[in-house]
C-alpha cells in the first residue's frame, strides 16, 4: 500500500476479473500474469514516458486520499478471493 500513499506508478497484473479502483492506464499500469515480458515492457514504458509516470502517480495519490485504507484492504480481499475461485 505504500506506493498509493506516496503516489508512485504502480504497475500490476490482471489479477482480477473486475476492479473497482485498479484502472489500467488511469492509476495503474495493467499487465499480463505470467509474463516476465509484458512486465519488462511496462517498466519501460514508463522509464521512458514521464508523462504517464506523472498522470498516473497524480491519480493514484488522489485515489489514496478519497479511498479508506479498509476500502482498498477489503477490494483486494475481493480480488484474492476471485483467484481462487
Amino acid at each position: 500500500m505504500l506506493p498509493i500513499s506516496l503516489g508512485l506508478p504502480i504497475i500490476t497484473t490482471k489479477l482480477a476479473k473486475k476492479s473497482s479502483f485498479l484502472i489500467d492506464r488511469e492509476n495503474v499500469l495493467l499487465i499480463s500474469p505470467n509474463d516476465p515480458d509484458a512486465l519488462a515492457r511496462g517498466i519501460e514504458e514508463l522509464l521512458n514516458n514521464e508523462r504517464l509516470i506523472n498522470y498516473i502517480a497524480t491519480n493514484v495519490r488522489g485515489l489514496a486520499e478519497k479511498t479508506s485504507w479498509e476500502n482498498i484492504r477489503n477490494e483486494w480481499k475481493n480480488i484474492y478471493s476471485q483467484l481462487l475461485t
